[in-house]
């Protein structure tokens, strides 16, 4: 067809002047040129949204930013609330609670949208750095006026202990919790058949191993689940943190594509990267039978074989860590460090 197309165009142009062939060139290239480089505002699977702009649309102002106790910047914040006014889901699951500060942005954007709840998961009861305070606490002290029986509050457990009573057809999903492995791996495991066709799930902290590097180093999985869960993704043009501009935005969303159940080998797969933490014996019992209850025995065989295999080197690393010699080269390490920064 091509080369048809060649000889047509040539037998055209041969008699006509040099003026007359540019014009015919031009032309002729706009039929047989691949589609992708005519269409100048074709974009990848991504969506850019300017936050700058949202700020001036979005109903924030009733939020006291100093009771909020939110570790979210200004953008962040502008992002989640703007795509709960944009898709207006019904149904939304919050994993990672806190203080309860995302907890409030999340229950300000549905405020206006009719049968629209919130259901929140932590796995603690207390918060980490101050035990008299319990998890969520932020919504009853500050912002009762926006917990108007749209608001269910679960704690002390991981999601699949709570995922049957809040039940199927979730289309919104923020997720915001340990942000290393397995971490959000097995939190997205979790939620995943429980979601409606489309829906939008919303990571935090997906820079979060470029902040404060080396650090956070170990902090990537975000990042990761970001990449790897099939959908279109959505992120803000810019983002900030305490003030200064971020080169990569630390929160991001994926609009689920259907039939996700096709990709959960990619997602069990993620298992087999390194773990930094281990999950406790009746954590990983109530995981064994939630995935034999909603996944293939191929991939459940890939969970089990990583507890296996990061319980064993968990183990060794544990062990080696807690052992004479390396108490004493830590010992030494540290006084070294204290005699160079004294020098300095």
């Amino acid at each position: 067809m091509f080369f048809k197309l060649l000889k047509r165009f040539y037998d055209t142009t041969y008699n006509l002047n040099y003026q007359y062939a540019k014009v015919i060139i031009v032309i002729g290239s706009l039929f047989v040129m691949p589609k992708d480089f005519c269409m100048a505002d074709r974009r990848p699977n991504v969506e850019v949204i300017d936050t700058d702009i949202l700020d001036k649309k979005e109903d924030l102002g009733q939020l006291d930013r100093t009771k909020l106790n939110i570790q979210m910047s200004e953008p962040e914040i502008r992002f989640l609330s703007y795509l709960i006014r944009r898709y207006k889901p019904k149904k939304i699951v919050e994993i990672g609670v806190a203080a309860g500060g995302s907890s409030v942005v999340i229950l300000n954007a549905i405020k206006n949208i009719p049968n629209a709840k919130l259901y929140s998961i932590d796995l603690c009861e207390k918060m980490g750095n101050d035990h008299s305070q319990r998890i969520g606490f932020v919504v009853d002290r500050h912002f009762s006026h926006l917990n108007k029986s749209n608001w269910r509050l679960y704690t002390g457990n991981i999601t699949a202990k709570f995922i049957d009573e809040i039940g199927k057809d979730i289309d919104f999903v923020f997720i915001d919790t340990e942000h290393r492995n397995p971490g959000e791996i097995l939190d997205f495991l979790q939620i995943l058949p429980y979601l409606k066709r489309g829906a939008i799930v919303v990571f935090h902290d997906v820079s979060c191993h470029l902040l404060y590097y080396p650090k956070n180093k170990t902090q990537w999985t975000n990042c990761a689940l970001l990449n790897a869960i099939k959908g279109r993704k959505i992120i803000p043009r810019k983002d900030s943190w305490e003030g200064v501009e971020l080169i990569f935005p630390n929160i991001g969303a994926i609009k689920i594509e259907n039939n996700q159940e096709k990709f959960a080998f990619d997602y069990f797969n993620m298992l087999t990267l390194p773990w930094y933490y281990f999950p406790d014996e009746e954590q990983i019992k109530t995981l064994k039978d939630f995935f034999r209850k909603h996944y293939d025995d191929f991939c459940c065989n890939i969970f089990e074989r990583a507890i296996n295999e990061y319980r064993q080197l968990l183990s060794k690393k544990y062990q080696e860590e807690n052992s004479i010699l390396h108490r004493f080269i830590m010992f030494f390490r540290a006084i070294i460090n204290r005699i160079v920064h004294f020098s300095f």
